[in-house]
């Protein structure tokens, strides 16, 4: 990892603050966090101590060791998943017959072929994935890049980092129907609803458009109005507040989940993972893996969500302002999630390969498409 040539001249917590924006941009934020739990623990040694010379020298030095170790660990992650998948095509390009199948399936296998290449699928909600924004190096959908979205007013657009788009405003001040980003209106056309819908998106309000931060600004809202499109009939609303408040409405039956002791709980301090869930008879409304409150579901949303054409993430139809913050991983499920299964988020098309009972590679991004499901005769 490359330092500055006067880093010895820098104060502890610059350069923690220098290696920690060096870490995050180039490995991301899981180890750029790590590094840094270590070097809070450090500064606190250093106060601890007197912070003299000696000690606080002796920390950097440390701080410099654990980056090191920090930025090698990655790169030794990054060359090992490199490497998986190449062995992986590599197998399969030599014609090899490999078997596909769920963990259970192959747990239950007895014996196992010992000549039998396995590619045993791990489950995850993402195989009912049906829209998936990243919002990282472009606006538009990984599983169909025909879907585009479309900036309005954001800082964002044109200015991306690989890590999210900012939807705060381009002009600086806060306002309705001016930052935000508009989804494709046939986003949902097409889908079967009928074992329900889930909504996510990773999000973190921009502190400084503090006016915009209501209750009621909408982190994503999609919907339909009455006659359109020709030929049925009722108004539809779907909705997540940044104050968690969440609406399913269809044909004036309106289902609302809404606690004014809530409305706090996503900070600008730092990133949130909102998810809204429809199904099952209930409208569910979760934050970082925590049911926050549920209501019964009495809309009859479902049935009409595939024609819904105003779809936004950070917009709302009504007379509220726009989502000033950063935004990223936008997906849709065509059912409502469990909650145990949202820390699977992201989990799908990820398999173990095994040679008969012996693990080869712990983790591979699968292509359904190229499996040869054939089992090999001995």
């Amino acid at each position: 990892m490359a330092l500055p040539d006067d880093y010895k001249n820098m104060t502890l917590e610059e350069l923690e603050n220098y290696i920690e924006g060096f870490l995050s941009a180039k490995y991301g934020e899981e180890v750029r966090d790590n590094f840094a739990r270590i070097a809070y623990l450090l500064g606190q040694h250093v106060e601890s101590t007197g912070a003299d010379a000696t000690s606080a020298e002796s920390a950097k030095n440390t701080v410099v060791e654990k980056a090191q170790e920090a930025a090698e660990s990655a790169e030794n992650a990054q060359t090992s998943a490199a490497n998986a998948e190449n062995y992986y095509r590599s197998i399969l390009g030599a014609g090899v017959l490999a078997q596909s199948m769920p963990a259970e399936e192959y747990a239950a296998l007895d014996p196992v072929s010992p000549k039998t290449l396995y590619v045993v699928e791990e489950s995850g909600p993402d195989n009912d994935l049906i829209a998936y924004y990243p919002l990282t190096q472009n606006l538009q959908d990984a599983l169909n890049p025909n879907q585009t979205a479309t900036a309005h007013g954001c800082k964002g657009l044109g200015e991306w980092n690989g890590k999210c788009f900012d939807t705060s405003p381009a002009s600086g001040t806060v306002g309705m129907h001016q930052n935000y980003i508009a989804l494709p209106n046939d986003l949902f056309t097409g889908f079967d609803f009928a074992n329900g819908v889930t909504v996510v998106l990773d999000v973190k309000p921009n502190a400084a458009c503090s006016a915009g931060n209501g209750d009621w600004v909408r982190l994503m809202q999609f919907f339909k109005h009455a006659n359109a499109p020709s030929g049925s009939e009722g108004e539809g609303d779907f909705y997540l507040s940044q104050g968690l408040i969440a609406t399913a409405a269809y044909n004036g039956m309106t289902s609302q989940y809404l606690d004014a002791s809530k409305a706090a709980l996503v900070t600008s301090d730092r990133w949130h993972t909102v998810v809204m869930t429809l199904g099952g008879g209930f409208l569910s409304v979760y934050l970082d893996g925590s049911l926050v409150g549920q209501q019964l579901d009495n809309s009859n949303l479902l049935s009409q969500l595939n024609n819904f054409s105003q779809n936004y993430i950070g917009n709302s139809i009504r007379q509220d302002n726009d989502f000033a913050g950063l935004v990223k991983n936008f997906r849709v499920y065509n059912r409502a999630l469990q909650q145990s299964e949202l820390s699977k988020i992201g989990i799908g098309g990820k398999a173990r390969l095994y040679w008969g009972g012996t693990l080869l590679v712990q983790s591979i991004t699968t292509d359904q498409s190229e499996l040869q499901n054939n089992q090999e005769t001995e």
